[in-house]
Order: C-alpha cells, then sequence, then structure tokens
C-alpha cells in the first residue's frame, strides 16, 4: 500500500511539472530586442531604460546627419544655417542637462 501511495504522488508530480512546463506566454514566439523595443515599454524594468536609453543616442546621431545634410545642402541661407547650428547647441545642451541630472541626485547626500 505504501508503494502505491509513494507511486501516485510521483504521478501527480510529474502530472503537475509536466502542466507548469507546458504553460507558455502568449506571445512566446515574439523575440523583443531594438528593433522593436519600444513597442514593449511600460513595464518599470531596466530593459525600459536601456531601450530608451539606446534610441535616444541613436536619433541624436541621426540628428547630426541630418542637420550637417541640411547645412551642405545649395539654397541653404547664412541666417538659417545659423539658426541651425542654435538649435543644435541647444539640443546638445538640454541633452547634457538631463545626463547630468542623475549624477547630481546620486551625489547628494542626505
Amino acid at each position: 500500500m505504501a508503494e502505491v501511495s509513494t507511486l501516485n504522488k510521483f504521478w501527480r508530480c510529474f502530472l503537475l511539472v509536466m502542466a507548469l512546463c507546458s504553460f507558455r506566454p502568449i506571445f512566446a514566439d515574439e523575440v523583443i530586442n531594438d528593433s522593436n523595443c519600444m513597442q514593449y515599454l511600460g513595464g518599470g524594468g531596466f530593459g525600459d531604460f536601456d531601450c530608451y536609453e539606446h534610441h535616444a543616442r541613436s536619433l541624436e546621431v541621426d540628428n547630426r546627419k541630418l542637420a550637417n545634410s541640411i547645412k551642405s545642402a545649395r539654397g541653404i541661407k547664412g541666417a538659417s544655417k545659423a539658426e541651425l547650428d542654435r538649435y543644435m547647441r541647444a539640443q546638445d545642451e538640454s541633452a547634457k542637462a538631463c545626463d547630468l541630472a542623475p549624477k547630481l541626485a546620486y551625489d547628494m547626500e542626505y
């Protein structure tokens, strides 16, 4: 009788493990990577911050390339180039301020 009870416990545990292993997330076949991570923001994990920071950095590089191509285009007046330079400097300064804010927050003593 003890052997039957042990065997029943074994099968119950085995079936429980098999059932738990067979459950899958709804989107198990979808891989989250840099190209689509912006679709999954909102979980509050560090992955959100990494995804946002990576894409923000790539946008900064793309903006600089775009600004340079606009400045080198024919027909752009000097005043427009100067305005574009002022705009890009303002963007760089605001990015520096955003990068500096966490550093200042960590350096504060309570």
